[in-house]
């Protein structure tokens, strides 16, 4: 989980309804965050939806709440939560399959490198 401001992290660790700020449905990291605080009895609210990821880091900025994101693009004023209060995540895969036949594969294959290179 990722946040911009310390009082975000107060509101953690007393407990209280955790804000989150998620992608509307579907997004598997929306669910996850959601089943994840279930779990453990830790009470959450929607503090903001949005439709793009370029929307939700401003509001994770002003301090909105917290959102689940992978760590591939994360903004630099944007810090990951280390909290005992949060649970455990599932480790999140990635995957990508493309057509051998198709004539754009050098192409795929740069992408496939670009994201081994930054989600290591």
């Amino acid at each position: 989980m990722f946040c911009a401001h310390t009082h975000i992290q107060q509101i953690i660790e007393n407990k209280v309804s955790i804000p989150l700020v998620v992608l509307q449905q579907p997004c598997m990291l929306r669910q996850m965050a959601i089943e994840a605080l279930e779990q453990v009895g830790q009470a959450w609210h929607i503090a903001y939806e949005c439709n793009s990821v370029q929307a939700l880091w401003p509001a994770v900025r002003a301090g909105i709440g917290i959102s689940l994101r992978s760590c591939f693009q994360i903004p630099s004023d944007i810090h990951r939560i280390e909290s005992d209060v949060l649970p455990e995540l599932k480790p999140l895969n990635f995957g990508l399959y493309f057509n051998s036949t198709t004539q754009s594969v050098h192409i795929i294959q740069q992408f496939q490198q670009y994201i081994e290179q930054h989600l290591r």
